[in-house]
């Protein structure tokens, strides 16, 4: 049986704008997509909002959690955490769409139990926002838009869908996805992305007029969860918190590492690299190991979200690193995070991409993944700013408020009470 589980809600917030947000994770699964759309709809529920999250049980699933995002939701959200139905045509109907892990990903089956529970609900809310990554987020949307078009849907892509250059198609999946990408895009009544990167590189297949309604809000950081900092540390510490996966690994800067090793007697007494994250136990060791590093690198493993951002503001560099390429169509939340720990970063990433826009705004030398001589220069430079006190961050005003919490969250704001707008005007016509 599907179920559901709800949070009390103010009666006052009746006269709000009804606000259903569909997304396969949130609290207290701890994943960028959970700890970001609870930030945003954390202000919208303190504005003219009422809002309802249907999201996945995590009981269903195998996937770290942490319980201290629970606490920080707040207590006017609503949420529906939708369990898998157990019934035996249900399974079998788990175990076919399973054989079909890219169409459009591996979550197709929570589209038909999300779906199931929140049909006779819908014509309640005033707006629909939907959430990927997973893209079958969408789905869900697009189903209820077939089903309400009086409804306005709005669909955020956090990552690029048939542009993933992590997703890997044949012929037929290929085709396939395209023809969603395209319904999930011409149904949908305005479309986020996520950096402007991702949305040229997506909707130059596309006519004018479905780029017409597409915007770009990026992710946020709140600076409210960040402590205030400390004193210095004796050893030069260097930060990396996110996970490996693909080509993204930490092989060249451990590479890097080795040949300032080779230079500086002792390094280990002067540096510090730091990696935390679910995925980076069993990856990072090989590297470290082949590039005996071992007295300098060291896996902290998983630690909950605000210790994460206790950790980048303690840290002397936050790290960077992004898979190789020409271009990286990508904007990690990471990224947004350690700018609102005012801290120095150190940008392994693609010339071209938000993340090396965002280098260069704030005065970061970026480096190429396969520059491992570069690298390790930036290491020593690194480590003589830290000697001689000089190891600063300047960044700009205006590039830290355009990542706020209150400030993407008005354009949210501003977007929905649009779009409920729109849709009143075409009902009343």
């Amino acid at each position: 049986v599907v179920c559901a589980d709800f949070r009390v809600m103010d009666e006052k917030m009746a006269e709000k704008i009804k606000v259903l947000a569909i997304s396969y994770a949130f609290a207290p699964w701890l994943a960028p997509r959970s700890t970001q759309l609870q930030r945003i709809l954390n202000y919208l529920s303190s504005q003219n909002f009422d809002i309802t999250v249907l999201h996945k049980n995590v009981k269903d699933l195998n996937v770290p959690l942490d319980h201290g995002l629970l606490d920080l939701t707040s207590p006017n959200i609503k949420t529906i955490s939708i369990k898998e139905n157990r019934n035996i045509l249900c399974k079998m109907l788990k175990i076919f769409l399973s054989a079909l892990p890219r169409i459009p990903d591996n979550t197709q089956y929570w589209v038909l139990n999300a779906y199931w529970k929140i049909r006779r609900q819908f014509q309640n809310f005033d707006v629909i926002l939907t959430f990927s990554t997973p893209i079958s987020d969408h789905l869900v949307g697009l189903l209820i838009k077939r089903k309400r078009k009086n409804i306005p849907w709005i669909a955020f892509f956090s990552d690029p869908y048939l542009e993933n250059p992590y997703l890997k198609l044949n012929i037929i999946e290929r085709k396939i996805n395209k023809r969603l990408e395209k319904l999930i895009l011409v149904n949908a009544d305005a479309v986020i992305f996520v950096n402007k990167f991702t949305r040229d590189k997506t909707m130059r297949n596309y006519s004018t007029e479905l780029r017409a309604k597409t915007y770009v809000i990026p992710h946020a950081f709140n600076e409210k969860l960040y402590p205030e900092p400390h004193g210095s540390n004796k050893k030069l510490i260097i930060r990396y918190l996110g996970d490996f996966y693909g080509s993204r690994t930490p092989e060249t800067f451990c590479m890097a590492l080795r040949l300032v090793a080779e230079k500086i007697p002792d390094l280990g007494k002067k540096l510090k690299v730091e990696f935390y994250g679910v995925s980076n136990t069993n990856l990072l060791r090989p590297f470290i190991i082949r590039n005996g590093v071992e007295d300098i690198v060291e896996n902290k493993g998983l630690v909950g979200h605000v210790k994460s951002l206790a950790l980048m503001r303690s840290a002397d560099v936050l790290l960077v690193i992004d898979a190789p390429g020409k271009e990286n169509l990508f904007l990690s939340s990471k990224i947004i995070e350690y700018l609102g720990a005012r801290c120095p970063i150190f940008m392994v990433t693609p010339m071209s991409g938000p993340t090396s826009e965002i280098a260069e705004e704030i005065g970061c030398k970026t480096l190429e993944f396969y520059d491992v001589q570069e690298i390790a220069d930036q290491i020593v430079t690194l480590l003589n700013k830290k000697e001689q006190g000089t190891l600063t961050v300047n960044i700009p005003e205006h590039v830290y408020n355009r990542y706020r919490v209150e400030t993407v969250a008005e354009k949210y704001s501003d977007l929905i009470v649009k779009m409920c707008n729109n849709f009143n005007k075409k009902i009343s016509g």
